[in-house]
């Protein structure tokens, strides 16, 4: 018996390689907008939490008083959200309601359909609103 001359390869060629980084590549591109949009749909959560939170800090403080709080600072609350990815404000109250908003800050700017969140109380009735860029109403941003 002879021996073969040439042995055998092992491994990968570097065209093999080039192609597997193509389409790495490529998988990547098309992947991660989808998984950016994702993230940041998730943090919408936190802009909800926080403005139910100052919903029940508001009709605590009217129990107390004869109007509701004008500010974050009678309600002693932060005027960030938990993660601080919103900024949290009493944009009106009286004695009959209140508007509440979160405005996006930092990476969640990019979240171009829900920038900002409100939560409106009008002598008894809760309305909420999310608002997109250029402040366009966007009825995704609440969930149902």
């Amino acid at each position: 018996m002879t021996r073969a001359l040439h042995p055998i390869p092992i491994g990968f060629t570097l065209l093999e390689l080039m192609l597997a980084l193509l389409l790495l590549g490529l998988l990547t591109s098309v992947a991660l907008p989808g998984y950016r949009n994702h993230w940041l749909k998730a943090h919408r959560a936190e802009a909800v939490e926080a403005l139910n939170t100052l919903h029940l800090a508001q009709e605590a403080f009217r129990t107390q008083q004869t109007r509701y709080a004008q500010s974050l600072t009678e309600l002693m609350a932060s005027e960030l959200s938990a993660q601080q990815r919103y900024r949290l404000r009493v944009l009106q109250a009286s004695a009959e309601g209140y508007t509440l908003e979160a405005e996006a800050l930092g990476d969640q700017v990019q979240d171009q359909h829900c920038q900002r969140f409100r939560l409106v109380q009008q002598q008894g009735q809760v309305s909420v609103y999310g608002l997109g860029a250029g402040q366009t109403l966007s009825p995704s941003c609440w969930p149902q």
